[in-house]
């Protein structure tokens, strides 16, 4: 038979493990919407391109410093399958998943070429607890998009984010609810 006070010491025990377990689950707090680098008519990266995928890695690789894990899901072009290849370099991160639909492009396969912005919110929010930090690789239509739709599904708010350059990014920092264009770091209002 348990004593009373064995049994309360068990259950403490199990509380605080189940309380641990719980809490030791990833919950995303980055977000990186990055447009792949430049590259040639082959739709592979050129040496720019490659050039500001690492000096936009090592931003990355700064922010997410200790962020354990990070993903990286891309589009399935060269261009961008080449840019976040540097990403998982720089970040040493093994692995990344490719999607046709972070394709948005007159050459994606995906058959909305202007971007699936309810799919792709999908993909990210399924990530939410596999992660903490996440790189999604993708093209200009959805680097420009997707960060309104997500500003607007997780917060309410209508932000216009502007056409960035090939090898830029939109980054939100989720605790604090702030988005910053990189490299430059201007916050978008």
């Amino acid at each position: 038979m348990v004593k009373p006070e064995s049994f309360i010491k068990i259950c403490s025990l199990l509380q605080f493990d189940m309380a641990r377990k719980k809490s030791s689950k990833p919950t995303m707090e980055y977000l990186f919407v990055v447009r792949h680098g430049t590259y040639g008519y082959d739709d592979h990266l050129d040496d720019q391109g490659h050039q500001q995928m690492r000096e936009l890695g090592d931003i990355i690789k700064d922010i997410l410093r200790n962020k354990e894990p990070i993903q990286i899901l891309s589009s399935s072009s060269n261009r961008g399958h080449e840019s976040a290849e540097t990403f998982a370099s720089k970040l040493g991160v093994n692995g990344i998943e490719t999607f046709d639909y972070l394709w948005s492009a007159s050459d994606s396969p995906w058959e909305n070429q202007y971007g699936d912005m309810p799919k792709i919110h999908e993909l990210v929010s399924e990530q939410r607890k596999r992660t903490r930090g996440l790189i999604l690789i993708t093209h200009l239509e959805i680097s420009t998009e997707y960060p309104a739709y997500f500003t607007k599904q997780e917060f309410d708010k209508s932000l216009y984010f502007s056409k960035i350059p090939k090898g830029d990014a939109y980054f939100l920092n989720l605790p604090v609810k702030e988005w910053k264009q990189l490299p430059s770091g201007i916050l978008v209002h």
